[in-house]
C-alpha cells in the first residue's frame, strides 16, 4: 500500500471510530485499542480507486481459507419456506460461463430497488450471467408470514435456489440481506461461490447503536399511522413527519404504501410490507442468531472461505472499527472499500461507484 493509500484509509478508520451513539469523540482509553484494530485491517481496507488487476492480486495472495460450519447450522427446513417472488434477468436461452448472481434487499425494500442497477450490472459483466432478485418474505410480493428468523429468511432463499436448478450462487446482499447472504454463506458453504455485502456487517447490533436506533423508529411510526385516516400520500407524510424528521426515510418507507383500490373516491391505503411481523421481529433481526443461540459463531469456529467483498458507505454507521475482528474471523478472505459520497443505501446514493466495484470483484477470475 502507498503512502497516501494508507493516509486515505487511516483517515476513513478514524471515521469509523464514532461512538455507537453518534458522538465524535473517542475516549483516550479506547484509542490504543482501536488503533490497532487500524493496523490489523489496514491492508484489507482501501478508500481510493483500485483496478481489477489489483483486486485480483489481493485476492490471489491471501492464504486459502478452510471452510467450517457446524452439523445444526447445516440442517435445513424446506417446509417453513414461505415462495419468493422474484425478478429474473438473463434467464432462458442465454448462455452462461460463471454461476448466477443473487441479489437481496434490505429492510423495508424489495426487488424493484434494485431493477436499473441489476440490469446495468447484467450488460457490464465481463461474462454472460443469470440475475435473480427476490422479494423477502413480508416485502414486495413474497407472501406475509407472521414469522421472519434467519433461519427462515435464509431457507427461503436456499429453497428458491433448489427450485430454479441453482446449485451455488454469487450473492450480494443489502443490509438485512446482507446478513441473510453471509448466513447463507456461513451454513451453507457449498451453495456460495462468493459473497459481496453492501454496508452491514454479520454482527448483533445494540439498540443503542445510532444506526438501529433510526431503523426501530421507522418500523414503530410505520405501525402508528393511522391508515383509515389518510387521504393521500402527502398527509401520510405529514404524519410521519413527527416521529420521522428525515425526508429521504420518509419517502423510504411510503414506497411501501400502496392504495387498496383504483376507483376515484374509493383510494384508502395499506401497507405492501407485513408491518406487523417486522416490528414484532426487530429483535431478531436487530440480532444475528443463524442458529449458534447464545453460543459465538467465531468461537465455534464457523468460517467462510470463498471471496468476500464489504462495500461500506463513508456517513453510514453500520460498520465500525469493532465489527472488523468478527468479519475477519468469519470471513477470513474478506476486502472492504468504502464509498465516500454515500450512506446506508450505497446503491441508490452512488449507483455508478458501487456498480463498478461490484462489477470489479464479480469480474475477477474464480
Amino acid at each position: 500500500m502507498g503512502k497516501a493509500e494508507a493516509i486515505l484509509a487511516f483517515v476513513w478508520l478514524v471515521g469509523l471510530f464514532r461512538s455507537s451513539k453518534g458522538s465524535d469523540v473517542v475516549p483516550q482509553h479506547k484509542l490504543q485499542k482501536r488503533l490497532k484494530l487500524v493496523h490489523n485491517h489496514l491492508a484489507r481496507i482501501r478508500t481510493v480507486s483500485t483496478t481489477p488487476k489489483r483486486l485480483h492480486h489481493r485476492l490471489a495472495a491471501y492464504p486459502q481459507a478452510t471452510v467450517q460450519t457446524h452439523a445444526h447450522l447445516r440442517t435445513r427446513s424446506p417446509k417453513d419456506a414461505v415462495p419468493l417472488h422474484y425478478m429474473e434477468i438473463g434467464c432462458g436461452d442465454v448462455m452462461q460461463s460463471r454461476e448466477p448472481i443473487i441479489i437481496i434487499h434490505g429492510l423495508l425494500g424489495n426487488s424493484m430497488n434494485f431493477h436499473s442497477w441489476a440490469n446495468d450490472l447484467f450488460s457490464q459483466l465481463e461474462s454472460t450471467r443469470r440475475i435473480i432478485v427476490p422479494d423477502l418474505r413480508n416485502h414486495g410480493q413474497s407472501p406475509h408470514h407472521n414469522s421472519m428468523s434467519y433461519r427462515e429468511m435464509m431457507e427461503d432463499v436456499l429453497t428458491l435456489m433448489d427450485n430454479l436448478g441453482v446449485d451455488k450462487a454469487e450473492l450480494i446482499g443489502h443490509s438485512l440481506g446482507g446478513k441473510i447472504a453471509c448466513a447463507i454463506a456461513l451454513c451453507h458453504p457449498e451453495r456460495v461461490k462468493t459473497l459481496a455485502v453492501l454496508d452491514i456487517a454479520p454482527v448483533s447490533y445494540s439498540q443503542e447503536d445510532a444506526a438501529w436506533w433510526q431503523v426501530d423508529k421507522v418500523i414503530h411510526a410505520m405501525a402508528r399511522l393511522p391508515l383509515e385516516e389518510v387521504d393521500n400520500r402527502d398527509e401520510a407524510d405529514s404524519m410521519l413527519s413527527v416521529d420521522i424528521e428525515d425526508p429521504i426515510l420518509r419517502r423510504f418507507a411510503l414506497t411501501n404504501l400502496i392504495p387498496t383500490s383504483n376507483r376515484p373516491g374509493y383510494s384508502k391505503w395499506r401497507w405492501r410490507i407485513n408491518v406487523q411481523s417486522i416490528k414484532n421481529f426487530l429483535p431478531s433481526i436487530r440480532d444475528f442468531d443463524i442458529g449458534q443461540g447464545s453460543g459465538d459463531l467465531a468461537g465455534l469456529g464457523v468460517r467462510f472461505g470463498g471471496d468476500v467483498f464489504f462495500v461500506s458507505g463513508r456517513r453510514s454507521k453500520y460498520i465500525s472499527t469493532r465489527h472488523l475482528p468478527t468479519i475477519a474471523n468469519l470471513f477470513p478472505r474478506y476486502n472492504m472499500m468504502t464509498i465516500k459520497n454515500a450512506g446506508h443505501w450505497v446503491h441508490s446514493e452512488d449507483p455508478v461507484e458501487t456498480l463498478r466495484l461490484v462489477k470489479m470483484f464479480l469480474d475477477v477470475p474464480r
